[in-house]
Parts: structure tokens; sequence; C-alpha cells
């Protein structure tokens, strides 16, 4: 039996579980679900769609008409204004940046531990692992300190590398990944050595596809993060050139108290609707990383 014949197997079982699953549920119960997926997915949506409306509203009628879904009277004038007085663009792009190079290295870095982790023996790897997973407990402005120190001695103060490299191995990508590792039967790796791989040639052809699931729900898991750090990029960029969209549009101009809202607004949608076209295009995968993580427990 070859490589691929082993990998089938879970593959068809995990087909087959789905489909006397569809079937064990009644129509009534599934319609009553469904339903209350809709009502919660309207009570999420519901503030950024009223979000993306007031960035089409005049700052002076978005608290003045009450609650108000379509603006009476719609202006583009917020989005000259933000695009013209601000480098959202530029924030945009540290943005993208930012998170797609973290998302990228910490999927790859993960992956690889995880993968020694799971199918490899070796003296102290369970203390190693616990030791892992008690850094998880560790609150994170315990490290902001040490982690400036470091980064200040490194002169990356300002860069794009000090937003990026701290917590590219973290130990929740790993432990996420390991335990979806430990699920891949061990004969897929037994039967590649047989064919002469090596083990970061297994790893890389063979780990990783069959890993697609995890690594899109991670993926998107690692994206949000990223994106929507605040506390770690303001302590570490300092020129508004290099802010990221977040902190763009939380040091957006006020004074006396007249906070210009609508273009708030309008940084609030640049900033959100790449989150969700990120998800539209991922969302095939990270349903099937849901449901194979589903099926395995």
């Amino acid at each position: 039996m070859n490589t691929k014949q082993i990998a089938q197997k879970p593959v068809r079982a995990s087909a087959t579980n789905r489909r006397r699953g569809a079937e064990s549920v009644g129509p009534v119960k599934m319609a009553s679900g469904q339903l209350v997926l809709l009502v919660i997915s309207i009570l999420f949506l519901f503030p950024i769609a009223w979000m993306v409306s007031a960035s089409f509203t005049p700052s002076e009628e978005i608290f003045s008409s009450g609650l108000r879904f379509f603006p009476a009277n719609p202006t583009l004038e917020n989005y000259q204004t933000a695009f013209t007085s601000l480098p959202l663009l530029r924030n945009l792009g540290n943005s993208v940046i930012i998170a797609g190079v973290y998302t990228v290295g910490a999927l790859f870095l993960c992956s690889l531990a995880a993968f020694a982790f799971a199918k490899f023996n070796f003296p102290g790897r369970n203390v190693l692992f616990t030791i892992l997973l008690g850094t998880m407990m560790v609150p994170a402005l315990m490290t902001l300190l040490p982690s400036f120190i470091i980064m200040s001695n490194l002169q990356w103060v300002n860069t794009y590398q000090s937003v990026i490299v701290p917590g590219l191995a973290n130990a929740f990508g790993i432990f996420f990944m390991r335990q979806y590792m430990i699920g891949i039967p061990d004969e897929l790796i037994d039967a590649a050595r047989v064919d002469g791989a090596g083990s970061f040639r297994i790893f890389w052809r063979i780990m990783l596809p069959l890993c697609r699931p995890a690594l899109a729900v991670l993926a998107i898991m690692q994206v949000i993060s990223q994106w929507n750090q605040f506390l770690w990029p303001l302590i570490m960029l300092r020129d508004n050139s290099m802010y990221t969209i977040v902190l763009a549009v939380a040091a957006l101009p006020s004074s006396n108290f007249n906070t210009p809202w609508g273009v708030v607004m309008v940084g609030g949608t640049v900033a959100v609707l790449p989150l969700i076209i990120t998800f539209l295009i991922m969302q095939r995968g990270i349903i099937a990383g849901i449901m194979a993580g589903g099926l395995k427990g």
C-alpha cells in the first residue's frame, strides 16, 4: 500500500461520517438551528453595517438624528477628508505587510515545531511541551518590558520586524497544529521513509498538504490577531507613516471633544473590510478544518 492510498482512508471516513451525521438530523431541528444562526449573524453584522452606513453620513448627523441605518443626506466628504488628510492607504499597506508576513512565518514555524512534537520521540519531549503550554498562562503585559529591551538592543524600534518577529513561534499555534498532526497516521511517515524521504521532505510534501484545513483555521486566527494588535505596535512604531490601520484610526485628531466621527467610521470601515474579505476567501478551508477537528474529537 503506497502513501497516497493510506492518506485517502481518513478522508473517505470523514466524508462518510458527515453524510451519516446530516441524515441523522431532522428537518425541524436543522431549520431551527439555521434560524438561530441567522439571528446571531444579524446581531453581529448589524454594528458593522451601521458603521459602513455612518461613514457616508455627515458627522453632525450621526448622533443628532438617532439610530438611523440609512443616511438622510449621504456624502463622500468623510472619505475625501480621511484619504486626503491621513495616510490611510499607507497605514493599510503596513497592516497588510505585517499581518501577511507574520501569518506566513507563524504557520511555517508553528507547523514545523508541531511536527517535531507530534511525530518524533526525543528525550524530554513531554517536559518541553508542558513548559510550552505553561507559557500560555503568562500575561502578555509581563513580557512587554523584556521584549522592548531586546528590540531596542537590536535597533529594531520603528521597523516592521519589531512587530513581526516576536511571537512568530507562538505556543497556541504549536499546540493547535500538534493536536491536528497527532491524528495523521504514522504509516504515512513510515512509508515515506521507506521511499527514502528525509524528515523535512516528509514535513513539506506530506504533512503540510494533509494539514491544509488546520492551516486555514490557524491562518485566519493569526491574521485577525495580528491585524487587531494595538499595544505592542503602539510601543514599537513611532512614525505616523509606520502606523498600522488600527493605530491610525485610534490616532485620528480630535480637539475640545469634537471628534470627527464620520472620518472615524471611514477608518473603521477600511480596517474591517480586509478581514471580512479574507474570511470570505478562506471560509471553505476554515469550515473544513472545524469539521475535521469536530469529527476527530
